[in-house]
């Protein structure tokens, strides 16, 4: 009897729910496609662009003023201490390069893996509205000073630079355009890597691939030195600096084990971030005094990939090296409009039969001066709001939960949606989402 009783109190009786009504349930039906879409938002941000890595701004800061200097060395009243850094003007656009391809790469990563596709035309007119503006005002501005008589621009340049195929040499050039082969590069890189990325990323196909490109650098670059027509001396060398950044992008998202301990011996970084550039830097010097120029070009190309890609490994990665000096305030400001000061700089810093006419702006340092305060007005005026009305317009776009495939990722372009076969649900890279430790903090970022 107390068994039974013990055993009854051990199985208390369950009191039955109410059935919910047709409505309700319908209701809460209706409301789980939006609890998925905010819970998705949750875990990604809608915005297509990752938060803004400072200490990046600051090494842009270190790029544009390598260029700034290495094209004032040659300028009017250049102050001797800048002979030296003479022609070493590129090693800044080179480093641009490094921080585009992996800026650009870090994009399509976590698009990709937020959405499971890779939108090629939002991808295109994000770049679009970041390059396009800032490229109109100052090709503007070289247009009104060739106007008031300070200079003379000549129409073939300006129709190279205005099809971004500066960078081919084509048609004949002159100073104040000639600094759009880079921006030339720059288009063509957005135009065509999209494209290549899903393809390739499967089982280590585009690290394996971006690692030839950058082995394969002293060989491209004799190549882009030697052939002729086209000449493509500004563009082949430069696929390597790209293609390094790419690389770095693609290691730290899928948190290669290899890397990963290879991140964990300071020691070996230390060095290497006093010995590679400094190397690179000397092998840049010798090629330019013009001692063995074929031995010298090999030697440059084949240093200085790996340099820029340490720089800006130790510059994103959250226990970087370089991370806590170039995130001070005032470098950061500087990165920020390195931009707009790059598409500036060429109209104050040419040599001094470059003008047609004696300007107070292109003598130092007030050449400088000139350079920082028109590309700092334009990314004021022209860039920032440019940049506003791209996040406005990704913000309006509405938030959806990533469609259930039954096969991989696919690529969407407009209508059309291209399964990419490469993408396995089990790609380290779709399970880190947004998890390496590289920054947080600001909002968007882009070439240059």
């Amino acid at each position: 009897m107390e068994s039974a009783v013990k055993g009854s109190e051990a199985q208390p009786q369950r009191v039955p729910r109410p059935r919910p009504r047709a409505s309700a349930l319908r209701a809460a039906q209706a409301r789980e496609p939006y609890a998925i879409a905010a819970a998705a938002a949750r875990q990604a941000r809608p915005d297509a662009l990752p938060r803004r890595i400072d200490s990046l701004d600051g090494l842009r800061a270190l790029s544009i003023l390598v260029v700034l200097l290495g094209h004032a060395a040659r300028g009017n009243k250049a102050p001797a201490f800048l002979w030296p850094i003479r022609d070493l003007g590129i090693l800044g656009v080179y480093l641009f390069f490094a921080i585009s391809g992996f800026i650009i790469t870090l994009l399509m990563l976590r698009e990709r893996q937020r959405s499971g596709t890779l939108s090629l035309s939002g991808f295109w007119k994000r770049r679009a509205l970041r390059i396009l503006p800032p490229f109109a005002a100052a090709c503007l501005g070289i247009g009104v000073a060739a106007s008031l008589g300070l200079m003379q621009w000549h129409w073939q340049s300006f129709l190279g630079a205005l099809t971004f195929t500066k960078n081919f040499n084509w048609l004949d050039g002159d100073w104040f355009f000639g600094h759009f082969w880079s921006l030339s590069m720059e288009e063509q890189f957005y135009l065509f890597w999209p494209l290549l990325f899903l393809p390739l990323m499967h089982s280590g196909r585009t690290a394996a691939l971006l690692t030839v490109l950058i082995m394969a650098s002293p060989l491209l670059a004799l190549t882009g030195l030697e052939v002729a027509p086209p000449k493509l001396a500004n563009s082949l060398p430069c696929i390597p600096y790209l293609a390094a950044g790419c690389l770095l992008a693609v290691l730290l998202h899928a948190r290669q084990r290899w890397f990963s301990q290879l991140r964990s011996r300071h020691g070996l970084r230390r060095a290497a971030l006093w010995i590679v550039p400094l190397c690179a830097l000397a092998a840049a010097c010798y090629k330019r005094d013009g001692h063995y120029p074929a031995f010298a070009t090999m030697l440059q190309a084949a240093l200085l990939p790996l340099a820029a890609f340490i720089l800006v490994a130790e510059t994103v990665m959250e226990n970087g090296l370089m991370r806590n000096a170039l995130s001070f305030a005032p470098l950061r400001w500087l990165g920020l409009a390195s931009y707009s000061i790059y598409l500036w700089q060429q109209l104050f810093l040419g040599e001094p039969d470059t003008y047609q006419a004696q300007w107070f702006w292109t003598a130092w340092p007030q050449n400088i001066a000139a350079a920082v305060f028109c590309g700092t007005l334009a990314y004021l005026l022209v860039e920032r709001p440019a940049s506003r009305l791209k996040q406005h317009l990704q913000r309006g776009r509405p938030v959806q939960a990533p469609r259930q495939k039954k096969g991989p990722h696919a690529m969407a372009w407009g209508p059309f949606t291209r399964i990419d076969q490469a993408a396995a649900s089990d790609s380290p890279l779709q399970r880190d989402h947004l998890r390496f430790p590289i920054g947080t903090n600001s909002r968007s970022s882009g070439p240059m």
